[in-house]
């Protein structure tokens, strides 16, 4: 069992990493609008406690070999205990 804590102490490495991952989620990249013409494509991960799925669309660009994929929608669920042990059954 884990032992309580009585007293945070924020070291410069922790408030260098803090600072880090706030600027992060900050200028994180926006999803974007499809276009009609644009193939979109879905990634799906699955695991017992977790379900994430984003949408991508897939477009050229000039002057790259690959076609560029961009987020438009996601979605990720983190399943309760309860959820976790759901099993359905077939007959």
């Amino acid at each position: 069992m884990p032992h309580k804590i009585d007293k945070f102490i924020c070291t410069t490495e922790a408030q260098v990493a803090f600072e880090d991952l706030k600027r992060l989620l900050s200028t994180s990249s926006v999803l974007l609008t499809s276009i009609e013409t644009d193939p979109m494509l879905m990634y799906i991960a699955a695991t017992n406690q977790v379900v994430s799925i984003v949408l991508v669309v897939e477009h050229a660009k000039e002057g790259k070999i690959h076609r560029l994929q961009r987020s438009i929608y996601y979605f990720s669920k983190v399943f309760t205990p309860t959820k976790q042990r759901t099993r359905t059954t077939r007959s």
